[in-house]
């Protein structure tokens, strides 16, 4: 029973994720002028696999100390001030 929920969540995500990406890829390859579309792709994928990185380096003591619940209130928070910062009025 617990490993059917696992596949369908595995499943879940692969699909998500098979959307968002080459959304995302193409998203920044539009918005970037054409003389920087490389660097900006490669930036992107850098900060990808930046963050992929340092997460668990941060998050680690965040799951010691609290737990699993804990890391993910600690990701949405930090989510959330991105996510703020990113659309803040700017001037």
């Amino acid at each position: 029973h617990q490993l059917s929920w696992i596949l369908v969540t595995a499943v879940f995500f692969g699909v998500g994720f098979g959307l968002v990406l080459p959304t995302l890829y193409s998203t920044l390859a539009n918005l970037a002028p054409s003389d920087f579309r490389s660097s900006v792709l490669a930036a992107g994928t850098g900060a990808g696999f930046l963050g992929q990185f340092i997460s668990p380096i941060l998050l680690g003591p965040v799951l010691g100390y609290s737990g699993l619940e804990g890391v993910f209130y600690a990701a949405a928070i930090v989510a959330l001030v991105a996510g703020l910062l990113l659309f803040a009025p700017k001037g």
